[in-house]
């Protein structure tokens, strides 16, 4: 569930991680979820059903122009929106970091009853002294002004910047932070501010009505919040508290462990897990994986919801998704829905999404440019223009790639092959991919993840660039004419980075190949598996046979090669030769001589 939609339209970004006592975690002020993304793993795998959020004006959640949509009783109520949603009817561990704590703490004062525990990270209860308020005012509207004049990137990049990811900002999950931040909404971060955590009430004097117990933690280093956190711990009558050493005002991305030993042993206290049923519930799952017990679908259903391998024309992944993401059951309005595409692909997309009930496709507009560069400008440029539903793939809907993992721990009857090849354009098919194994890891179904590989054309080939030269951070190319049409990507600028990190991560490598490499994979894939795959699908064995003749493959290494897209897609690109279709005399040894000819087979 990407989104809860707030009672009055507002869409909220959601997200629930694995299964067992719901603890939901709010950020703080100006950053997004993503802060808490070091958390999810160790959260799930402890047992706990991890719930993140962004509140409106913040993240992936809607931005609203209207200032009046903001105020801390919307924030409660978004908040207990986003909890019927994602935990209904279960009382929760309710954390918080800074502005996150101060939420929390007015929920738990308004709906004591859906509150189990409290995590309060370097916060505080507010400002009961009137000069104290207003220098917290005064700072508040400086940050705001500062974000509608300079923008988030500038911000992220300023001082702010410790406030925001911590003091080590090289941390991979400080830089994963630090994007998610700088993607965010100016006008929506200044109008919450603003309205909502400038004009914060102060609870101290409420503090002695929350009988939840409550944990408190703060950094060593974070001298703003230490004497806060005195407060709360003296003020809360069922309150305990942790100085995390060596750490500032981000304390779960600066010191993760030591926040994650003191948050989960608490939990362990509070809100233990029943280890029997949620080990059952994990073999119960497995268990039905693996039997494949899936209902047939409705009369009339595939007619009306097009899946895998029945799209028309051999539709590829990105029609597919689209469809995914602009279908009947989305809350989008499909005649404002805008995705880029790469040549044939549009038409593709036209017939895909109508199949998929989305009927009013008025116009498929062909622009003279490149892609990366001049189509990638001016389609960002129409978005904000025209007010088009972004479906690229930064939108939350595409995480449904995650489902090349689930499928292949399915087929695979819970093995885990050693390598998965994916052809790589945006990089969002190895990202999500990646995500789909640790989540399976993170419950216990699976004890380790494939190695993951990128196969890209030399023509377009960022992700090999950054492995070769063992950088961080995907450096834009200029993408070359390559017959792999659908991977000419040079500039993956929404998900390259988190990709690369899979890469890194899981232990794989990138591949580029040649025309000459993918055409001959081409036919390979015909020839020997009967799969007419379109050039960029058919990097995928290219980068196997590569990788085997390197010796990187052993031969008994198990090795997926993923097939993104249908011969169709691309039929120009097959290069028969043409005496193949010289016509013959109709007599067998007319016949016999070309047989010869063609395939050097000699008649009995």
């Amino acid at each position: 569930m990407p989104f809860v939609v707030a009672s009055d339209g507002v869409r909220l970004h959601a997200e629930a991680h694995g299964e067992g006592p719901p603890v939901l975690l709010s950020c703080a002020l100006n950053t997004t979820c993503e802060n808490w993304r070091p958390q999810v793993e160790p959260f799930v795998r402890a047992g706990y059903r991890l719930l993140l959020w962004d509140y409106r004006g913040h993240g992936l959640s809607d931005a609203p122009d209207d200032p009046a949509a903001y105020s801390m009783e919307r924030v409660v109520q978004d908040l207990g929106e986003v909890l019927d949603a994602l935990a209904p009817g279960a009382p929760v561990v309710l954390g918080g970091l800074s502005f996150g704590g101060l939420a929390s703490l007015h929920f738990a004062l308004r709906h004591p009853e859906r509150v189990r525990a409290l995590l309060l990270v370097d916060t505080g209860p507010g400002f009961k002294n009137p000069d104290a308020q207003r220098r917290w005012e005064e700072s508040v509207e400086r940050t705001a002004g500062y974000l509608e004049r300079k923008g988030l990137p500038a911000f992220v990049a300023s001082r702010a910047a410790e406030s925001l990811v911590g003091r080590l900002p090289e941390l991979p999950a400080a830089r994963a932070a630090s994007r998610a931040i700088a993607a965010q909404s100016a006008h929506g971060l200044a109008h919450f501010g603003r309205r909502v955590a400038a004009p914060a009430p102060p609870v101290i004097d409420a503090l002695s009505r929350i009988a939840a117990p409550a944990l408190v933690l703060v950094g060593e280093h974070d001298a703003a919040y230490l004497r806060s956190a005195e407060v709360l711990a003296a003020k809360l009558p069922k309150a305990e508290s942790v100085v995390i050493p060596g750490a500032g005002h981000i304390v779960n991305i600066e010191r993760a462990e030591a926040f994650d030993a003191a948050a989960l042993g608490f939990l362990a206290r509070v809100a233990p897990v029943d280890q029997q049923e949620a080990h059952a519930v994990q073999r119960q799952a497995l268990a039905a994986s693996r039997q494949r017990r899936y209902p047939p679908p409705p009369p009339g259903h595939l007619e009306q919801h097009p899946v895998a391998g029945q799209e028309p024309l051999g539709v590829g992944l990105e029609a597919h998704h689209a469809a995914a993401i602009v279908g009947p059951e989305r809350r989008v309005d499909p005649r404002r829905d805008a995705l880029p595409v790469a040549g044939v692909e549009a038409v593709r997309e036209s017939l895909h999404l109508a199949r998929g009930g989305v009927q009013e496709l008025d116009l498929v507009i062909v622009v003279d440019g490149d892609f990366d560069n001049d189509v990638a400008a001016l389609y960002k440029k129409a978005v904000g223009e025209f007010g088009w539903y972004d479906c690229l793939s930064s939108n939350p809907y595409r995480v449904g790639k995650k489902s090349y993992a689930y499928e292949l721990v399915d087929q695979f009857d819970g093995a885990i092959p050693d390598r998965v090849i994916h052809p790589t354009a945006g990089g969002a098919g190895i990202f999500f991919m990646w995500l789909g194994f640790q989540e399976f890891r993170s419950l216990g179904w699976i004890d380790q993840v494939p190695k993951l590989v990128s196969a890209q054309s030399a023509a377009a080939a960022p992700f090999v660039a950054a492995m070769e030269q063992d950088s961080t951070e995907i450096e834009p190319v200029v993408a070359a004419d390559t017959v792999a049409e659908s991977v000419k990507v040079g500039n993956p600028a929404a998900l390259g980075w988190r990709a690369l990190a899979a890469l890194r991560e899981s232990k794989g490598t990138a591949v580029a190949l040649s025309d000459g490499e993918i055409l001959d994979a081409q036919a390979l894939t015909a020839r020997l598996a009967g799969i007419f795959a379109e050039p960029a699908a058919a990097t995928s064995v290219a980068a196997a046979k590569k990788l085997r003749v390197a010796g990187t493959i052993k031969t008994d290494d198990v090795v997926v090669c993923n097939l993104t897209g249908h011969g169709l897609k691309q039929p120009e690109a097959i290069q028969v030769p043409e005496k193949e279709f010289a016509p013959i005399a109709p007599t067998l040894a007319a016949l016999r001589e070309q047989m010869r000819n063609l395939a050097d087979i000699s008649s009995p």
